[in-house]
């Protein structure tokens, strides 16, 4: 896990991104940000499976190793536009790692 900008930007976003050696969960909508500490210290593990859900407009829900860490409910903090996957590495010149991308998954179902 790479370390990430402070904040994940003014566009409307899903995000898991590291403030100040934590992992927080973040959205951002026409109502604002809402920012979530996972209590997770990215320093203490080598990897992790990050994992956003939103379902429809009632929740977000943010899962570290298949944990939930964070629900996200005030829709207006959703993001309201298509999402684009992105990906942000910094890398420190003390620091070897080996960094993996699996394939995204981005699926989508209605119910009726």
């Amino acid at each position: 896990l790479a370390e990430a900008p402070t904040d994940p930007g003014s566009n409307y976003h899903m995000a898991f991104f590291i403030d100040n050696a934590n992992l927080k969960a973040s959205t951002r909508g026409p109502g604002g940000t809402q920012v979530t500490d996972t209590g997770i210290d990215p320093a203490r593990f080598g990897s992790y499976t990050l994992v956003m859900i939103k379902d429809s407009n009632t929740s977000i829900k943010f899962y570290v190793n298949g944990v939930l860490k964070a629900t996200h409910t005030d829709s207006t903090k959703f993001p309201i536009s298509s999402l684009n996957a992105t990906m942000y590495i910094k890398t420190l010149a003390d620091h070897n790692k080996d960094i993996f991308f699996y394939p995204l998954r981005a699926e989508s179902y209605v119910l009726t």
